[in-house]
């Protein structure tokens, strides 16, 4: 907005958006019929077990989930008069990352006399987990479907369909310490 005139109205006579002098920079009042929606979801769990099995040891086990998934409607209408867009643009995206732990570890603690002893090991294995996929539409004849139907997009060059699943990652660990 710093960029185009403040001397200009939003609209010109016959109801467009009207042009700066650098006809690259888009109209401010466009951005409000821009459509963009994002949808995002998470959920977390990490439960602690502890059980006492002697009266100096003690044993946790500890499990962990972590889903985010993220939903993006993208549509940037024709009547915005976008310079690099001006046939309208369509974007439909999906992402999920999903992270698993399971630890477990003892603890011994003894005292003698006025000495304390705190042994602790354990080990752990984690996994996570990433994969998306994307398709843009370039070139439409309505903004009447918005992002409803990307296979309308008549421009072949940018028009696209991604996807990716990064491979698994997975970590094993061990820990020990004594105090």
């Amino acid at each position: 907005a710093y960029a185009f005139s403040p001397a200009l109205p939003v609209f010109d006579s016959s109801g467009n958006y009207t042009k700066t002098l650098n006809t690259e920079i888009t109209n401010p009042g466009a951005f409000l019929i821009i459509q963009d929606k994002l949808q995002t979801k998470n959920f977390f769990l990490a439960p602690n077990i502890e059980a006492k099995i002697l009266k100096d040891l003690k044993v946790n086990v500890v499990g962990g989930v972590s889903q985010s998934t993220s939903n993006r409607e993208f549509y940037l209408p024709i009547k915005a008069q976008n310079f690099l867009y001006p046939q309208g643009l369509a974007q439909l995206s999906w992402q999920t990352i999903q992270n698993y732990s399971a630890e477990g570890y003892g603890t011994y603690t003894k005292t003698f006399g006025d000495h304390n002893l705190t042994l602790i090991g354990g080990g752990g294995y984690y996994k996570s987990i990433s994969a998306s996929n994307s398709m843009q539409g370039v070139g439409f004849f309505t903004d009447a479907l918005g992002y409803n139907n990307i296979g309308l997009g008549t421009n072949i060059a940018q028009n696209f369909v991604q996807s990716y699943r990064n491979p698994d990652v997975v970590k094993i660990s061990q820990f020990f310490r004594a105090n």
